[in-house]
Parts: C-alpha cells; structure tokens; sequence
C-alpha cells in the first residue's frame, strides 16, 4: 500500500508543563530542526516566529503531539482557526 502525505513540513511537539520540545521535519529538505519554547503565549509566540523562519506556512504544515490533558489546552486553542499559528 502506498501511503502518500502532503505536508511539506512536520512538527513534533512533546508537551510538559513548563516547556515545549519541538522538532520541524522539512520533507522537501529532509532537514530536520530542534527547538524548545515555554509553554505560554509568549512560547506560542516564539514558536510562530521559528515555524516562519524555516518557511513553515500553516497551509503547508501538521502538528503532531501526544494528548497531556491541562498541558497541552493552550497549545491546542492556539492551533484553531480563530486564534495563534491559523490567524
């Protein structure tokens, strides 16, 4: 079976509390980039800004992360259409 993605670029997203462990693969590249943020806006913020150095456009990119419960709620209203990474 042949499994075709695609998004250009994919972002890992390991969740705590107090920070976000991000990994941007760009499969056109195949680069990959480590990056770490607080898990606050001002982190949502930065993470935005790091997504847009590499090129990364929200039409071209998937977020993947595992469920935390409380942890990951921020991250997950900044990801909607209405607010953050989507406006």
């Amino acid at each position: 079976m042949k499994i075709t993605i695609t998004w250009r670029f994919i972002v890992g997203i390991d969740i705590s509390k107090k920070q976000l462990d991000c990994f941007l693969l760009d499969r056109q590249t195949d680069l990959g980039y480590n990056h770490q943020v607080p898990n606050t806006d001002k982190g949502f913020e930065q993470l935005a800004g790091w997504l847009s150095d590499h090129g990364a456009d929200p039409s071209q990119t998937k977020l993947i992360s595992e469920h935390t419960g409380r942890y990951g709620e921020h991250l997950l209203r900044w990801t909607t259409p209405t607010s953050g990474l989507m406006r």
